[in-house]
């Protein structure tokens, strides 16, 4: 049965997308990320990593668990736990066609997965989540398995900027240079170890007992399955516990496109880590362990972290402020270096039955010294905080249901719970539902929300996608959200709704387009001079796409994109923008391939800047803003003489016409802030990488 019905699929095949970045012309959860609050660009840049690895070495299928399958572009928890029960009742897959058998798949998902991922012949046993964890091969087993990446990267601004001129009172200690080294090895999925070093921009090199070598430096050495040991990190590494309420990567797509799959971030548990954001990668070690049908996290980090320091009229020092950026070029930013002791301890409880999962998460942080908030809406006082939070997961009747919910002891909590379902083949619903309390203040909690902060908020969600036809689908979603008390923004609690929907037709698995419409209207309290006591207005926000995409089986691509903003203050004041780009992929042998970007847009004010995301060189995130008005565009090439080195650069250029980016129309422009200032019109950056692999 199982042989005809491969037959069958085999006649009526999906397509194949060569296993190369160049044929990816944007990622549509990255294509997503500008209606939602922009996360931590060093954590996407590792999901940018990992997936450049998945290019070069795709997940095998028959071998991946449920983690590793969130980690890939356009799979919700529904198709994940379809698959699985598909491979637990017929066995490993024999073919990757034999996906579009799999209950409840369509042909976006698969076209979604199918650059990062292979099936490899196996047998009932080795599929990882039906019969446990592989055996763990020998020592000369993992030597002949063992290979390796060497990675080098440059890239500067080309114009001269305010923090490298000598007349500057905060001059950069460092050359314009960003340089990043990196080596990589790994040996079968059994053990992977990295080693970073980064230099910003404007940060110095040192040789010395307080700093060796570059500004940032981080290594892990990881093990996976390895009898009940499932994954042991020494080193940096990052951790998703639960829902994202107790501890959280960081790593959510927020509202967008991507409208069931986004509601629940990735169960990725431990992960190692080649971020250098030093807020969410955790130092220390990490192990996840697995006997039965039980499961145990244990995590200890030991880091030191930037921080803004005072003393109050004691001379009793105290933390101000615990810094995100990791950025050491100035007198000022290199005093924050390092400047406070941080200790978490993280553990986990979990019990896996055959529809879900339930489990106990708590994290406790100390600090060397008191952290003390000025304003509470900003978080919580104290050298010392713990959280702890229960959730659950439930698979079955076509339904995953998810929640969490989280307290801190000393004060305050935080719910979420959602469903996601087909209703039909062609048809997913999702609900969420969310309530974190004002005075819940986690700063390692990241959800699903107006905002990721788990704070002061409340709302309930709905998601649809229909698959109309073959060639139709549609998406969207309304959400309605309100604060349980003052915003950074209202000094009163404020409320909203937010509206999207988009169509996509796909003539063919070569060529697509899409139309994109979002609205969102906020009610906000204000403050003027004619009326100093704050008074209700509503803020609206409307966004119109359209974008039309056509490949070649030779791996040229093309892509037309056409955007505009518009913001009505309460005042009534009106604010627009407008932004429309070509994109190009040319391949013009197997080595050699370019791709590139010509824009133009025209932008009032950045109230309505608009995001759009780049190609970069393998394994970089970028989704830079665009405000003022001007032209942009950008050429991105890679070469590879042997099939062990790649060579790749890019070169960016955006010229500003009589509007600059805050909007003005003024003689000179000032691009940029700070000591990364340019005086001028012109903005030119470049980029060089090279991988060298064995």
């Amino acid at each position: 049965m199982r042989i005809l019905m491969l037959w069958a699929i085999w006649l009526c095949p999906i397509g194949t997308i060569a296993q190369d970045p160049f044929h990816i012309l944007a990622d549509p959860e990255w294509e997503s990320l500008p209606e939602s609050e922009q996360p931590d660009e060093s954590l996407m840049e590792d999901i940018a990593q990992q997936r450049s690895q998945w290019l070069s070495k795709p997940l095998d299928l028959n071998r991946a668990d449920a983690a590793a399958l969130e980690q890939l572009p356009g799979l919700d928890p529904i198709r994940i736990h379809r698959l699985l029960q598909h491979q637990q009742r017929l066995g490993p897959l024999a073919s990757i066609y034999e996906l579009q058998a799999v209950r409840d798949w369509q042909r976006v998902h698969i076209v979604a997965i199918l650059p990062y991922v292979q099936v490899v012949p196996s047998s009932d046993r080795d599929v990882s989540h039906q019969a446990g964890p592989l055996q763990f091969p020998t020592a000369e087993q993992l030597k002949r398995a063992l290979t390796g990446k060497w990675l080098t990267r440059w890239s500067r601004t080309l114009e001269s900027q305010k923090g490298y001129s000598p007349e500057s009172s905060s001059r950069y200690a460092g050359s314009p240079w960003k340089h990043r080294v990196q080596f990589q090895g790994q040996s079968h999925d059994h053990i992977r170890f990295a080693w970073i070093g980064q230099q910003d921009a404007g940060e110095s090199f040192h040789l010395g007992p307080s700093q060796w070598g570059w500004d940032f430096q981080g290594a892990h050495v990881a093990i996976s399955k390895a009898g009940h040991l499932k994954r042991a990190v020494i080193g940096d590494y990052q951790l998703q516990m639960g829902q994202g309420l107790v501890v959280s990567r960081g790593l959510g797509f927020g509202k967008g496109s991507q409208v069931i799959r986004s509601m629940r971030p990735p169960d990725g548990g431990i992960q190692p880590s080649r971020s250098i954001q030093s807020s969410r990668t955790f130092r220390g070690y990490a192990t996840h362990w697995q006997a039965g049908n039980w499961e145990w996290t244990h995590a200890l980090s030991l880091r030191k972290r930037d921080a803004t320091l005072h003393a109050n009229e004691q001379g009793q020092s105290f933390i101000q402020t615990l810094s995100t950026s990791t950025l050491h070029r100035t007198e000022s930013e290199r005093a924050k270096r390092q400047s406070v002791r941080e200790w978490m301890l993280m553990d986990r409880i979990q019990y896996r039955f055959s529809y879900g999962h339930i489990g106990i998460s708590q994290q406790a942080q100390w600090l060397n010294l008191p952290l003390i908030m000025e304003d509470p809406i900003m978080g919580r006082s104290g050298n010392h905080q713990s959280v702890w939070g229960l959730d659950a997961v439930w698979n079955g009747r076509g339904i995953h249901a998810f929640g969490e919910w989280a307290f801190i002891p000393t004060g305050g909590w935080a719910g979420l719970a959602g469903a996601m379902t087909s209703l039909a083949p062609t048809l997913d619903l999702g609900l969420f539902f969310r309530r974190y309390g004002a005075n819940f203040h986690n700063p390692y909690a990241y959800v699903f929300g107006e905002s990721p902060r788990a704070s002061n908020e409340q709302g309930h969600y709905l998601g649809l996608t229909w698959q109309a036809t073959r060639q139709i689908r549609v998406v969207g979603y309304l959400d309605m959200y309100q604060s349980l008390w003052r915003t950074y923004s209202s000094p009163l609690p404020e409320k909203g709704w937010e509206g999207f929907i988009e169509g996509t037709f796909s003539p063919s698995r070569h060529a697509s387009l899409t139309v994109r419409f979002r609205r969102e209207m906020t009610e906000t309290a204000q403050k003027t001079a004619e009326s100093p006591l704050a008074h209700y207005g509503w803020e609206q926000l409307d966004l119109w796409r359209i974008q039309a995409k056509q490949s070649w089986k030779n791996g040229a691509a093309i892509q037309f994109r056409a955007e505009a903003r518009r913001f009505i203050a309460p005042s009534q004041v009106v604010e627009s923008g407008w932004m429309i780009y070509l994109d190009g992929l040319i391949p013009v042998n197997r080595s050699l391939r370019f791709g590139g970007r010509i824009s133009q847009f025209d932008v009032s004010d950045p109230s309505v800047r608009i995001y759009s995301y780049e190609r970069q060189v393998s394994g970089v995130f970028s989704l830079p803003s665009q405000s003022g008005g001007g032209t942009s565009m950008y050429v991105v090439a890679r070469w590879k003489p042997i099939p062990s080195l790649q060579l790749e650069g890019r070169i960016a250029q955006t010229t500003y016409g009589s509007r600059c980016p805050d909007g003005e129309r003024q003689s000179t422009c000032t691009l940029g802030s700070g000591g990364d200032a340019i005086t001028g019109r012109r903005k030119t950056n470049l980029t060089l990488q090279g991988i060298w692999s064995w």
